[in-house]
């Protein structure tokens, strides 16, 4: 069946990736029409049914609606002919609207025009009404149906000329899941983190990992626990782990990972506080997706368990506290590189077969080639989507599948990434600190640098995404 996905205008990078993750989820291959634009938010889609149009609609985050087309032109006189002179298909369709007992409104959506809508509905809807003869009645809230009119301006930097390049007319055959972009808002949520993600990168991470009810989804950096709470929410049975046990226990019996899924109605979920680097999982396929986050060493630094001198494990120390004592073993500092390449052979070890490995990796757009990825032979990768963040750093989410069995013999053939850009992603973002010679050294395995003094860092790190450094985070 042919219909028309309306996209919403935002990371546009991500629509093809979600879209196409999705329909393999559900079962089948996506068949579309050419997109010559990538700005253009329409795209013709042909679907089994119309149930799997809905489902798609429910879980697709960047589709605002899926139209059942019943006509496409190049301009609105064509348009009118075409409902005039309907053929027996469209006769078919358009007989929705017959039945007296049935409610319906019009809807007008457009791409590329600043024409208000308002001074154009006798001249759209009163050649459509008279050409289907409509019997039931208009209802501009909770109608039965919507009829929406979609129209295609072009990019004005294309086309300036604002003319109509195409127009279509059917019935919305589901809406997107927007709202639950609100409801799932960071502002919403009891108890959230400097480094907490936005809603909708969150459901983007778990539409790409195949989030669902049966399967089992792990974030080795939970931090608050942003990306499986969304996992969650699509059914799917959470686990995180974080080193930084302050975050994991927060602050207060409200304000809590607990609280965010308490919240929402979703079953808590199992959290541990452990380093990634020696975590105590079974090495064997057990996990349906990895999803995370990986600390980038800028608004949180990159660490393990260890001793700055010979790099191992020494005893915890101990803090009583009113529950009882804390034990906290001391930690060092760790590369991105050894950060991912650990990431890597730890999701070759646990994943079933065809399982997913979605993460996050910074990069600096203007050094940037596609040699930088991290890869494994056990992996192929599925996606890349770029997140343009500033002028000099952007993050990338990428997607994996795990492709063949974990055997030691593999593993020494595992290429790895000569020093790649984001290794070097914290002298990128901050450059302008390491000029002025800040005092403080940060060493990794990558990359010894000097590091930038607190306040600057914390500013710097804050208006990365276009944030402004509230009381409560400079505190």
């Amino acid at each position: 069946m042919r219909f028309l996905a309306y996209f919403a205008q935002d990371l546009l990078e991500f629509r093809m990736p979600e879209i196409n993750s999705l329909c393999e989820m559900f079962g089948f291959k996506l068949q579309h029409g050419d997109l010559p634009n990538p700005l253009d938010p329409f795209l013709e889609i042909e679907l089994p049914s119309e149930e799997i149009a809905v489902q798609l609609a429910k879980r697709c985050m960047l589709i605002k609606s899926i139209v059942d087309v019943w006509a496409e032109a190049s301009n609105y006189e064509e348009l009118f002919a075409k409902l005039r002179n309907a053929d027996d298909a469209l006769r078919t369709k358009t007989d929705v609207l017959k039945s007296p007992d049935r409610t319906f409104k019009f809807e007008l959506h457009g791409y590329g025009t600043t024409t208000p809508f308002e001074e154009r509905p006798d001249a759209l809807y009163r050649p459509i009404c008279e050409a289907i003869e409509p019997q039931g009645r208009i209802r501009l809230k909770n109608p039965d149906l919507t009829v929406m009119l979609l129209e295609d301006h072009g990019f004005h930097e294309i086309y300036p000329e604002q003319r109509i390049r195409r127009v279509w007319i059917g019935r919305e055959v589901a809406q997107g899941p927007r709202r639950m972009l609100h409801e799932y808002d960071l502002k919403h949520r009891p108890y959230i983190g400097t480094t907490s993600m936005k809603a909708q990168l969150s459901f983007l991470c778990a539409n790409m990992a195949h989030a669902r009810p049966g399967t089992l989804v792990l974030d080795p950096f939970v931090g608050t626990a942003s990306i499986i709470l969304s996992c969650a929410a699509f059914g799917a049975k959470v686990v995180g782990s974080d080193l930084d046990w302050k975050t994991i226990k927060g602050r207060g019996p409200t304000r809590n990972i607990a609280a965010n899924f308490r919240e929402k109605k979703i079953p808590k979920p199992d959290i541990f506080i452990l380093d990634q680097t020696h975590a105590p999982w079974r090495p064997v396929p057990f996990l349906d997706a990895i999803v995370c986050d990986p600390p980038y060493g800028i608004r949180e630094g990159s660490r393990k368990t260890g001793s700055k001198s010979n790099d191992k494990v020494r005893a915890p120390r101990r803090y009583d506290a009113e529950d009882g004592p804390i034990f906290i073993p001391s930690r060092v500092q760790k590369g991105l590189v050894d950060t991912y390449n650990d990431l890597l052979d730890f999701a070759a070890r646990t994943l079933v077969p065809n399982g997913r490995l979605v993460f996050w990796l910074p990069t600096c757009p203007q050094s940037y080639t596609p040699d930088e990825i991290p890869t494994h032979p056990c992996f192929r990768l599925l996606a890349n989507s770029e997140q343009q963040l500033t002028t000099c750093w952007s993050r990338r989410l990428l997607t994996m599948v795990k492709i063949a069995p974990y055997t030691p013999k593999v593993v020494e053939g595992a290429p790895s990434a000569d020093d790649p850009s984001f290794a070097r992603i914290r002298r990128i973002v901050f450059a302008k600190a390491y000029r002025n010679g800040a005092a403080g050294t940060a060493t990794t395995s990558s990359d010894t640098t000097p590091t930038p003094t607190g306040t600057e860092t914390e500013t710097a790190s804050m208006e990365v995404e276009g944030e402004s450094p509230t009381q409560e985070d400079t505190t």
